[in-house]
């Protein structure tokens, strides 16, 4: 029996690029905004804040307004704790120049993340996506998922972590007047 070892290698290849070409492969790393959010405006929800004295967030209302940097994550997740010093960084810098960042825990109860956040010690908005139904709206299914939108909704930045040169988009898109 013949085996064409370098055939079979070049033929797995060549699939696997008409594959990823095709769009069946998606999300951070492999082509940016998933298929489902490209083209449109950025999904609005309405979730709790962490801090149960504040009104809750419409995602909308403040994309009308501003630039939101959106970061889906959880307590158990190392890469979403690796990540808050520079979210904790960006917040203070653009959050004055007009950058809302909003932290979106995932199914994780209140008093967990609330022990969380104090022993992080990080500022940035939290909000609670207890059922998990934000996190499907914007097809995350690895964490962290930093979502970049600008003023008005467009996506500009998908993906699994922050990016290099993140900065540099921040101050790239129009902030509030």
């Amino acid at each position: 029996m013949k085996t064409y070892p370098a055939a079979f290698f070049l033929a797995l290849m060549l699939g696997l690029l008409i594959f990823s070409a095709a769009g069946a492969v998606k999300g951070p790393g492999c082509g940016g905004v998933p298929a489902e959010l490209s083209q449109k405006k950025a999904p609005d929800f309405t979730l709790p804040q962490l801090d149960e004295f504040k009104a809750p967030v419409s995602l909308a209302k403040i994309y009308a307004e501003q630039p939101v940097l959106l970061v889906f994550w959880a307590t158990w997740c190392p890469s979403c704790a690796a990540e808050i010093p520079e979210l904790e960084k960006i917040h203070r810098k653009f959050e004055p120049l007009g950058l809302k960042v909003l932290a979106v825990n995932i199914q994780e109860p209140a008093e967990k993340v609330a022990a969380y956040r104090q022993k992080k010690h990080f500022t940035y908005t939290c909000l609670l996506d207890r059922e998990g139904k934000a996190a499907e709206r914007y097809a995350v299914d690895a964490l962290p998922t930093a979502v970049l939108l600008a003023k008005g909704g467009q996506i500009i930045y998908y993906g699994f972590h922050l990016p290099q040169g993140l900065e540099a988009m921040i101050q790239a898109v129009p902030r509030a007047h």
